[in-house]
């Protein structure tokens, strides 16, 4: 979907929803999320941006190597003149490439035109980075990277992380934001979220004993530890803590008898 996209780019709205349905229906099934997950959860599981955003990054790249003379030199003579060139007085913009007028709004969403524009409106740090690595970089700062250690445990594993993470999973509390069930109250009469799930449930203290014996060397437990991991712990420790927390899930849920795509259903134990 992003095959010479830089040709491509000046879709209508509706071509563009069409093509981001695209990706975020592979993106939903890789991940394991259910159909009412939300488009912010999902990028920021996957570390994925929209397609816009990934054309305007390369078409921005394309015309950086044009403005260098890194690419193909009948496409570097495309590029405009800046507006200091073209003018005497001492404007602010003057470092600016000229836009190109257009009489239609298909010609504005071309490759020149919606570049320039895009150029124009970056920061001079960005705009006059010295190399292309370091415009590439300087493009990309900001943007989440994916945490390998999410993907590096079983299927089943990974979709309920996947799920708890994504505020889809079948706690009450999940389902009841999506009008789905009637309450979010636990059997225990307390709200069934992730904080109360792992850490305060009654119906769950025997397993949530056995978790704190696996896990106890990297104590406090805390449920952004348990779900997200530590950026100041090894991958090889997150993904320690991610396998004995899912263990708890096994004890207490039928999920190895059913399909990822079915969902989990937490049933509750006998204390």
């Amino acid at each position: 979907m992003e095959y010479a996209d830089v040709v491509w780019d000046n879709l209508t709205q509706s071509e563009e929803d069409d093509l981001e349905k695209i990706q975020l229906e592979a993106v939903r099934i890789i991940c394991g999320a259910t159909k009412l997950v939300s488009i912010t959860s999902l990028y920021s599981e996957t570390g994925l941006e929209p397609l816009s955003i990934s054309r305007r990054t390369h078409r921005l790249i394309l015309f950086y190597k044009m403005y260098h003379a890194l690419a193909l030199r009948y496409l570097s003579s495309l590029i405009p003149n800046q507006v200091g060139n073209i003018t005497s007085y001492n404007l602010r913009n003057s470092s600016n490439l000229r836009n190109i007028s257009c009489r239609s709004q298909l010609l504005s969403q071309s490759f020149l035109p919606s570049t320039i524009n895009s150029l124009n409106s970056l920061t001079d740090e960005v705009g006059s980075a010295p190399s292309l690595n370091s415009f590439k970089s300087l493009l990309s700062r900001g943007r989440k990277d994916v945490t390998l250690f999410y993907y590096e445990a079983d299927r089943q594993t990974c979709v309920y992380y996947a799920r708890l993470r994504t505020h889809c999973s079948n706690l009450n509390e999940h389902l009841f934001t999506k009008n789905i069930v009637k309450s979010p109250l636990c059997t225990c009469g307390d709200i069934e979220d992730t904080y109360h799930f792992f850490l305060y449930c009654p119906l769950y203290m025997r397993s949530r004993f056995e978790l704190y014996n696996q896990v106890f060397a990297y104590r406090p437990l805390t449920v952004p530890l348990l779900l997200f991991g530590s950026s100041l712990l090894t991958d090889t420790s997150n993904l320690h803590i991610v396998n004995n927390a899912a263990n708890m899930l096994g004890n207490l849920t039928p999920y190895r008898s059913m399909s990822v795509n079915k969902g989990f259903y937490i049933s509750k134990e006998r204390a």
